[in-house]
């Protein structure tokens, strides 16, 4: 997980400064202003406390001359779980975890071994994100309590954790809105549809000529 989220970072213009097994350090400039990235991986949360987010601290410091380090860092801890959703306990983990103000901002992904290869193509998550057929399997999927093999559900974390991704807008939700219930309709349907979207009702003489239009379609 911790390989494949560094290569995703890196195609977003995120720089490696720290490669090691459980470890990645990014960075990135943005319009001047340097944004970084702790990324470990764990089984534990237990194991996220004061000492060791010192440590990471020093260890940032060591290879990143910048007085506003921490203020500008993110801690990104990979916390492999057998299955998804997590216990009501665990999630009160993350809670704590990501309220502490020490140190740095700290985001927590838990994901499972299954989830690991959704993660090859990062172009397809907006595709992904919009799909409104995966977002109902998704609903279900949440229903049942069974995220474990939800594709939706990690992409969709990536998300709302990780800065460069974008989700749509209200403008881009309509447009995906009628995107699909163009998909539902019959030619002849579809023909109409697109006839009144780019008629422009002055051009219409009256209503004669408006279904003598209208027929002309078929």
């Amino acid at each position: 997980m911790i390989n494949k989220l560094s290569l995703i970072f890196q195609t977003n213009s995120f720089e490696l400064v720290i490669d090691e097994e459980k470890l990645k350090i990014l960075k990135r400039n943005d319009n001047n202003k340097y944004e970084y990235f702790i990324i470990v991986e764990s089984e534990r949360l237990d194991i996220i406390t004061n000492e060791q987010q010192k440590e990471y601290l020093n260890i940032i410091k060591k290879h990143i001359d910048d007085k506003e380090v921490d203020k500008n860092s993110t801690l990104l801890v990979c916390f492999k779980s057998e299955t998804l959703p997590l216990d009501s306990g665990i999630y009160k983990q993350i809670l704590k975890i990501e309220e502490d103000p020490y140190f740095f901002r700290k985001l927590v992904l838990p994901y499972t071994q299954e989830q690991i290869d959704f993660l090859d193509n990062p172009d397809e998550f907006g595709n992904i994100i919009k799909n409104t057929d995966s977002f109902e399997e998704f609903k279900v999927a949440c229903k049942n309590k069974d995220l474990t093999n939800s594709q939706y559900e990690i992409v969709s974390q990536l998300y709302i954790k990780l800065p460069f991704f974008k989700l749509p807008t209200v403008s881009n939700v309509k447009n995906i809105v009628l995107d699909e219930y163009k998909s539902s309709l019959s030619n002849e349907e579809t023909k109409t549809l697109e006839f009144l979207e780019r008629t422009n009702i002055e051009n219409i003489v009256d209503n004669e000529d408006f279904f003598k239009k209208l027929e002309d379609l078929k």
